[in-house]
Formats: structure tokens, C-alpha cells, sequence
């Protein structure tokens, strides 16, 4: 389940509104079997979104967008050309992570992580439907990894943000280039158990994402490199 318009959800610092309180008309809508139904509205899988009032999911096919060029490529996208200036460093340092898991309408597990750093939102995604590790391993990043599209291990990290409900809205979205590698070390499946790993060498580059999740780099835009950070969070009922 990859959320349409990457709506970032079950951030602690949102009022806690993951808290056990807010859980408790998550059951009366299943969202028409296409998502997880959360505080309130839907939250779709991959392939569907919302509809205007937030409480039923409709295949992106069912909504009128405009019409894509005839050769768009249905893959990964294509390596960027090589940026003019190198990589600026980045520093995160969240002050809250926290992490969830479920499992999508045909059984696959999805393990979601946030860190946030100021109005910095920094996820780490992780799809068993798209071939993403269910036990400890490295994954390196590939061009299957930069495209929200197609990602298996997905890494998204935003900035910008303003918390919205249990989610954030964020002005800008870098994912990463096919360079560096992300390793998980543990995947818990049951609330209290843990979502952990860490990220290598990830240069983050802009990008801009359509309802189709069609994923395309900004051209001109600084990147940035992340040498290493260590992520960790006990999974959330």
C-alpha cells in the first residue's frame, strides 16, 4: 500500500494521534477493500486514491488526469544526467521516530518508519509486495529503488513539512539515486517489537510525484548526501 500524494502518516509529535484513542473507529470503514482506514479517513493502496470526502478508495484509473505523454516509461525512471555541483552534506537528527506495520489486502507485509527533524520528515517504507526483505539484509540502492513508482525499500525524505491531522503535507520530496544501500536489521511484525536498519552513502535528489506515482527528478535542483544514519522505533499497535 504506496499512499497517493505520500501523505506521511502516524507521526507521535501529531497530537498523538496514533495513541490508542483515536483507533477506535478505524474498523467501520474498510475503505472499499482497497486501504486502511485511520483517524478518520482512507488511507489507499498503491494503484488508488481518495475520494473528495476521504472515506472511500477508487482506482486512479477512475479519475480523470490529464493525459500523459505517449512515450512516458512505465519502469524505473532513467538515470538523471550527472548534477553540475556535488552533493551538499546532510544532517539529520530526529527528535521523534516512530514506526508500523500491517499487511496489504493480499497478505504482504509493509513496514512504514518516520523520523522527524524540525519540519524535516524523513520515511523509510518497505513493500514484501515489491520485493522488499522480510527478514535482515542489505539492500542496495538500484534504479527500481528511485522511482516511487516501482520502489521496493523506499526512501523518502521531505522538507517544508506542517503536521496535518496524522500526517504531514511537505513543500518539497527528494528520493534517492541509484547509488548507496539501506540495511535492515530487524523487522518486527507484532506491536512492541522492532522496525530498525540503517542508510549509507544515500544522495537524495528532488523530485516531483504525480497521482500515478510517476516519479520525475527536478532538474537543476541541489542534492544532498546522507553518510549514515541509524533508524530505530518500536512498532505501534
Amino acid at each position: 500500500m504506496k499512499p497517493p500524494l505520500l501523505l506521511i502518516a502516524c507521526a507521535v509529535l501529531v497530537l498523538g494521534a496514533c495513541g490508542a484513542d483515536n483507533m477506535a473507529d478505524d474498523t467501520e470503514n474498510d475503505c472499499a477493500g482497497h486501504g486502511e482506514y485511520l483517524h478518520g479517513h482512507c488511507h489507499c493502496e498503491r494503484g488508488y486514491m481518495q475520494t473528495a470526502d476521504e472515506q472511500s478508495c477508487v482506482e486512479l484509473a477512475d479519475i480523470d488526469e490529464p493525459d500523459a505523454p505517449s512515450d512516458e516509461p512505465d519502469g524505473p525512471m532513467d538515470e538523471p544526467d550527472a548534477p553540475v555541483d556535488e552533493p551538499a552534506e546532510l544532517v539529520f537528527n530526529p527528535g521523534t521516530q516512530t514506526a508500523r506495520t500491517r499487511t496489504e489486502s493480499g497478505g504482504e507485509r509493509v513496514w512504514v518508519l518516520n523520523g522527524v527533524d524540525g519540519m524535516s520528515v524523513l520515511t523509510v517504507e518497505n513493500y514484501e509486495s515489491y520485493g522488499g526483505p522480510t527478514t535482515p539484509g542489505t539492500v542496495t540502492m538500484t534504479a527500481q529503488e528511485t522511482s516511487y513508482a516501482t520502489c521496493a525499500t523506499c526512501l523518502l525524505y521531505q522538507t517544508g513539512c506542517t503536521a496535518h491531522d496524522d500526517h504531514f503535507h511537505c513543500s518539497t520530496t527528494y528520493m534517492p539515486r541509484a547509488e548507496g544501500t539501506v540495511e535492515l536489521t530487524a523487522l518486527g511484525t507484532a506491536a512492541g517489537e522492532t522496525f530498525s536498519g540503517s542508510l549509507t552513502n544515500i544522495v537524495f535528489q528532488e523530485v516531483t510525484i504525480n497521482q500515478q506515482l510517476e516519479t520525475t527528478p527536478v532538474p537543476g535542483a541541489q542534492a544532498y548526501r546522507l553518510a549514515s544514519w541509524a533508524f530505530s522505533a518500536a512498532l505501534t499497535p
